[in-house]
């Protein structure tokens, strides 16, 4: 479980230790801790999570980084995910426990709207990422942590407006319940239902591939001219969902799978690119390959 120190980690670790009894005979999970070297006070969170996961007889993991004062929100989000996942593989896990809560689901909306992401810009669990209090508010959290005596460490950037997140915390979603008291439920009416959309586009786009294209655990086969005659809005689905088969932590953005479909749909035979340092996109005489390098 990643705990970062805050109050939403350190509540979610109280819950699944006592009110869960975990670890059990069947389940169990290690707290890790990850320091992005952004703070110069940022090794007493790692010095609190520690002392709570002792106290708890939990294993306890971390990793310092030194991304600096000026990392971005986005640098700083791979840096903590690309050491949870180490932790995932090194213990043979089934999945990262993260402590996203209701109020971090209406920020996300927000912030992916304002970034034009797309049907994909909802917080939600995966098969490798689990948020057991997505619907449980702030709120609810540091009641919960005050009732129970909980010690925890206040992260100080938070209250930094420079990062957008931030921003919408603290600016734009109090001037958005000024202007309307229901506004929050209303965006988690929208998220809702944008996650209900999602499931049925992918089982969709799912179909389509496997009713089409020839999938291994190295690579894709596209038709080519299949996909050529397919709307560009599903192809860019399908050239997703195929580097995603491969590589389900490839990030991907609009404009580089935009740029993807031009080019699988007018390269000449025999023209690759690179989609990332682990995958090609190559055009032969029918087919577009897409395959790990």
């Amino acid at each position: 479980m990643a705990v970062s120190g805050g109050v939403d980690s350190v509540v979610l670790l109280h819950l699944l230790a006592t009110v869960y009894q975990l670890p059990s005979a069947s389940h169990g999970f290690i707290v890790a801790h990850f320091d992005h070297g952004i703070r110069s006070d940022s090794a007493k969170d790692r010095e609190v999570v520690e002392e709570i996961a002792r106290s708890l007889n939990l294993s306890f993991e971390y990793e310092e980084g030194k991304l600096g004062k000026d990392a971005s929100e986005a640098d700083a989000r791979d840096a903590r995910y690309k050491f949870l996942r180490k932790m995932l593989k090194k213990y043979d896990g089934d999945a990262i426990i993260t402590a996203h809560h209701q109020d971090d689901a209406v920020e996300t909306l927000i912030i992916n709207l304002i970034r034009g992401t797309g049907r994909r810009g909802v917080l939600k669990e995966t098969a490798d990422i689990k948020r057991p209090l997505l619907n449980v508010s702030k709120q609810e959290i540091i009641g919960y942590a005050k009732e129970n005596n909980l010690k925890w460490r206040e992260d100080l950037t938070n209250q930094n407006n420079k990062y957008l997140r931030n921003y919408v915390r603290n600016v734009l979603i109090p001037t958005m319940k000024a202007k309307d008291p229901d506004a929050i439920e209303k965006l988690l009416s929208s998220s809702t239902s944008l996650k209900n959309l999602n499931l049925e586009i992918d089982s969709s786009i799912t179909d389509l591939m496997e009713e089409n294209c020839q999938l291994t655990k190295k690579l894709v086969i596209l038709p080519r001219y299949w996909l050529i005659m397919t709307p560009n809005s599903v192809g860019k689905e399908i050239i997703y969902e195929a580097i995603r088969h491969l590589d389900k932590q490839s990030g991907i953005d609009k404009q580089n799978l935009e740029n993807l479909l031009v080019f699988a749909k007018t390269a000449k035979v025999h023209k690759k690119t690179p989609i990332n340092a682990n995958i090609n996109m190559r055009i032969e005489l029918k087919k577009i390959i897409i395959e790990l390098v």
